[in-house]
């Protein structure tokens, strides 16, 4: 077994009615600013817009309290894609540059766990 050390723990608590309001403001210009062009096309496709975006949101929130970083110049939103595996597991996929960043940092992995009741989402990050 092989043991890894914690580089960073975050957590975030959504209200999805925030998100929605910004959606019914800012149209697709609010959603394509968090979103990567992978999730963009999901969201696009996504029988409920408002959850699906809500949970990408809190996800790339609590990785950036992971990171310490919080989202602006070393991080922005669309620098990560919050992705489904094959049973529905969320993961997230890295941008390149964000890669190099979390690999200065001896970064190598994110572990991530998301659960939804409406109207609140909670997601945790850990990284190692």
């Amino acid at each position: 077994m092989r043991l890894e050390m914690i580089k960073g723990l975050g957590i975030d608590l959504l209200d999805r009615r925030r998100i929605d309001k910004a959606i019914q403001k800012y149209n697709d210009r609010f959603a394509s600013r968090i979103l990567s062009k992978k999730e963009f096309l999901l969201y696009k496709e996504s029988s409920n817009q408002v959850r699906y975006l809500s949970n990408c949101y809190c996800v790339k929130e609590a990785v950036s309290k992971a990171l310490g970083t919080g989202i602006g110049k070393m991080l922005r939103f669309n620098d990560m894609s919050i992705l489904r595996d094959e049973k529905g597991a969320p993961h997230v996929e890295f941008s390149q540059s964000a890669e190099k960043f979390l690999s200065n940092r001896e970064i190598h992995s994110c572990h991530i766990s998301l659960s939804d009741e409406e109207p609140y989402v909670t997601a945790v990050a850990i990284l190692s």
